[in-house]
């Protein structure tokens, strides 16, 4: 960035060294950036966004445009860059502020020159207007406005209003700013003193002209909001998202299908687990009830044997009289059991209904649908 000019330049000393087997000479990184760039500190860089014209036509072009205290040394970089070398910094300041110079129906964009300069890119660096409305009227001067602007970037000049005090309502200067950085919008102006506690005011700040940088790109002219590259990258994350929600969707009735039986109903395969239960139930049931019976004949047998014995007459007679008894019981009992068993065959389970071709597909395009309606939302 331009600084004060000086008679006496110090040369900077490298120290020779070797690097990864390379012969190499090490400057500090100090001076590199400050005292390497003093010849360089006049230096502009003009970008064509084609291929540029010849250099003398660029030179004759530029010549007649604009006029210039001292020379101006322009020089071809590549296919589309030229490099402008200033030798009055009134000269450098009024072409840079332009932005841009019309060569032969072909514009040329101005940018600073920095030691990190790259033709493939844009320096982020650019001049702007600064306004400070209801600045105090004593700081109208640059040596106060520029210490106020410091925090904002490098101050270069006031404006004619400002200088000729037409203008009391504002203050407004050219700063050299840095369109990566976060924009300053306000700054605070202090004052102190040794008897009071510190006080002062936010100053606001406004911008005009401030061009659009994208920094993916590093290009100036689009911002990293409009960049096709972000729209590109929001568009895959958006189609990433969409598709895991897809697989997940298949995941899921996937496993449904696994867990249905073809052709049988889940509710109905759970119906007839508890019919075959219940059928299981029923004939054990019935076989304790025929081991039953078979106890309580033998019982009766013991009984008329044992009354045959004490009283032969008597219960010659009982006895005939009981095995009359057992037999009407034994045909009741096998009777019931027979019948029981008759309605137990004729109660069959009840038939599961079979799911057909026409309703598994039907079932299918319901699901379809359904996902076709969860990818739209």
């Amino acid at each position: 960035m331009p600084s004060s000019s000086s008679n006496s330049i110090q040369v900077v000393k490298a120290r020779v060294s070797t690097h990864n087997g390379v012969p190499a000479v090490i400057f500090k990184a100090k001076e590199f950036y400050g005292a390497m760039t003093h010849h360089c500190r006049l230096t502009l860089v003009g970008k064509f966004l084609k291929s540029r014209h010849t250099i003398e036509k660029i030179r004759s072009a530029f010549a007649e445009k604009i006029s210039t205290k001292r020379t101006v040394n322009i020089g071809a970089f590549d296919f589309r860059t030229v490099f402008m070398d200033f030798k009055c910094e009134q000269d450098y300041k009024n072409v840079f502020f332009r932005r841009m110079v019309e060569i032969d129906e072909q514009q040329m964009w101005l940018e600073q020159w920095t030691p990190d300069f790259k033709s493939d890119e844009d320096a982020p660096f650019a001049p702007v207007w600064v306004l400070l409305p209801g600045l105090p009227l004593n700081c109208h001067y640059w040596d106060y406005i520029k210490q106020i602007l410091s925090p904002v970037g490098v101050p270069q000049m006031l404006d004619n209003a400002t200088i000729a005090k037409n203008r009391p309502s504002l203050a407004k200067a050219r700063v050299i700013i840095d369109l990566t950085k976060p924009r300053v919008e306000k700054i605070w102006i202090g004052l102190e003193d040794e008897d009071t506690p510190l006080r002062g005011f936010y100053q606001k700040l406004d911008y005009e002209q401030v061009p659009k940088y994208c920094k993916h790109y590093k290009r100036i002219g689009h911002s990293l909001e409009v960049c096709r590259w972000a729209e590109k990258k929001k568009q895959a994350q958006q189609n990433k998202k969409n598709q895991k929600m897809e697989e997940k969707e298949l995941s899921k009735n996937k496993g449904n299908e696994r867990s249905e039986a073809p052709g049988v109903n889940p509710k109905n395969a759970k119906e007839k687990d508890n019919n075959e239960k219940a059928s299981k139930n029923a004939k054990n049931d019935q076989s304790k009830q025929l081991k039953g019976n078979d106890n309580n004949k033998n019982n009766k047998k013991d009984e008329i044997a044992m009354e045959d014995q004490s009283n032969p007459q008597v219960n010659q007679n009982n006895q005939q009289t009981t095995r009359e008894e057992a037999s009407i019981t034994e045909k009741s009992d096998d009777q019931v059991s027979r019948e029981n068993v008759n309605n137990n065959k004729d109660k069959e389970p009840p038939k599961i209904p079979q799911v057909t071709h026409g309703e598994k597909i039907e079932r299918e395009e319901e699901q379809r649908v359904k996902l076709m309606l969860t990818r739209n939302l």
